[in-house]
């Protein structure tokens, strides 16, 4: 089994956090990335001008 050990980066928004996985563009960039939170953490709504896929 392969191990890969992610770094995870914190966020604006208190208990969550990422790992980009690819990157494309410059300051307004397209990012595969992943995403955790902590356990009962919350996020707030909001719109996104582009698509997002979950």
């Amino acid at each position: 089994m392969l191990s890969i050990k992610y770094s995870w980066q914190t966020t604006s928004q208190v208990g969550f956090e990422r790992v980009i996985l690819d990157r494309a563009g410059g300051e307004e960039a397209s990012a595969t990335s992943m995403v955790r939170h902590a356990l009962e953490s919350t996020f707030p709504y909001h719109a996104h001008q582009s698509r997002k896929t979950v």
